[in-house]
This record gives C-alpha cells, sequence and structure tokens, in this order.
C-alpha cells in the first residue's frame, strides 16, 4: 500500500509540473524544445491547449488528495478510469472526424490512457 500512495503521490507531483508548464507555456517555450512549429497559431486551439492544462492539474490534486486516505477512496478509482478512457477515445474519435493533425490531440488522449491505466493499476 506505501508503494501505491508513493507512486500516487509521485504521479500527481508530475502531472502538477505538466499541467502549469501547459498553462503558461507559448510559442518561445515550444521553440525551447525544438518543436516551435507544433504551436497553434489559432486562439481558439491555444486556448484549448492551455484549458487541457488546466484539466491536467485538477487530476494531480486530486490524486493526491485522494493519497491521504486510499483506503477510503479506492471504490472511485474503477468509475474514474472508465470515465477517462472514454474521455480519451472520444478525443481520438472528435480530432480524426474533425481532420485535426493527430499532434493536436493525440497527447491529451495519451495522457488520458496513461490516467486510466494509473487507476486501474492503484485500485487493486
Amino acid at each position: 500500500m506505501k508503494a501505491k500512495i508513493f507512486i500516487l503521490r509521485f504521479v500527481s507531483l508530475a502531472l502538477l509540473i505538466l499541467g502549469i508548464i501547459r498553462v503558461f507555456a507559448n510559442q518561445s517555450t515550444f521553440e525551447y524544445f525544438r518543436n516551435g512549429d507544433l504551436w497553434p497559431n489559432e486562439i481558439l486551439l491555444q486556448y484549448l491547449f492551455k484549458a487541457t492544462g488546466g484539466f491536467i492539474i485538477f487530476h494531480a490534486i486530486m490524486f493526491f488528495g485522494i493519497s491521504k486516505d486510499m483506503v477510503r477512496y479506492r471504490s472511485l478509482f474503477g468509475p474514474y478510469a472508465l470515465a477517462l478512457f472514454v474521455s480519451g477515445t472520444s478525443m481520438l474519435i472528435v480530432g480524426y472526424l474533425n481532420f485535426l493533425p493527430i499532434w493536436l490531440y493525440g497527447s491529451d488522449a495519451l495522457i488520458c490512457y496513461f490516467l486510466a491505466i494509473f487507476c486501474f493499476y492503484v485500485k487493486d
């Protein structure tokens, strides 16, 4: 149990850092990582990019809170994992059907799938 609590807190810290980077990222941040051409020029896509950063921060805070009392909140992980899997799948379908480049929605779907797998791991 202590190992899962440690992993849950580590993942929540990693998600918090990732979310903060997404919220405060701009074109120079992308250029720093040598992929400046991937920065979306449309204001709506920039908003969605930053909004998903807030979504990631929400998960970080939630996972850290759950790590305080894993026995009490363990039953949340099953339905939560299913919801994340459905969210990731809907991101892939909507992005594909709207002819968006995969790099605009694929990373968000991967984050959802990673979190879903992680929730299935932690719930047992």
